[in-house]
């Protein structure tokens, strides 16, 4: 077992052991662009962008962020979701993109661990779609990583996705930077 993979399982044991040591669900804010063809005739056609943002991400899954957060949980390979505000609300949680196969360098000095990953999606009928692509990342923690506390989990990539904006038979390529900010804490 990689260092990456035993930093988030030790931080996974932590929040099965206790209500106190969880890993937090990260607010996240995504910026990037999101490029597709358009065809003006036969034989020509053109790039169109435009911008991908976590309002983009709500548009694509068709939910309100009145009803919803958009955030990074780290328990497990990573994942971007749509969380449901309130626990009460009975509202699933969507799952953007997911980091899988990390494959990570960690500097317990620092307290940092880069990391490569791919991405996956198990969205259909958006941007998401068939989504395939990779990142590069950085987790911050706070030592010892035997009881480690994560801190911040940002990443970068660029990925294909479905093209639901231009050519049908094109794909959509994604660029795209996620940040976190603070835990969130569903409501009950």
């Amino acid at each position: 077992m990689n260092n990456f993979k035993l930093l988030l399982s030790i931080l996974i044991s932590m929040a099965a052991a206790s209500a106190f040591a969880q890993v937090p669900l990260l607010l996240a804010n995504v910026k990037g662009t999101v490029e597709v063809q358009r065809t003006l005739s036969p034989g020509e056609s053109r790039a169109q962008f435009s911008q991908l943002n976590n309002k983009r991400i709500f548009e694509e899954f068709q939910v309100s962020p009145n009803d919803y957060v958009l955030v990074l949980n780290a328990n497990g390979q990573g994942t971007l979701q749509l969380v449901p505000k309130s626990a009460a609300s009975e509202l699933p949680t969507i799952e953007v993109l997911k980091l899988n196969d990390n494959e990570p360098v960690l500097d317990t000095k620092k307290s940092v661990g880069d990391l490569f990953a791919t991405l996956s999606s198990t969205a259909t009928g958006n941007l998401f779609e068939g989504l395939k692509g990779a990142v590069n990342g950085r987790v911050s923690f706070v030592p010892p990583l035997t009881e480690p506390q994560l801190k911040k989990f940002n990443f970068a990539g660029v990925a294909a996705g479905r093209n639901t904006d231009g050519d049908s038979s094109t794909v959509a390529l994604i660029k795209l930077k996620v940040t976190t900010t603070q835990a969130f804490e569903q409501a009950p």
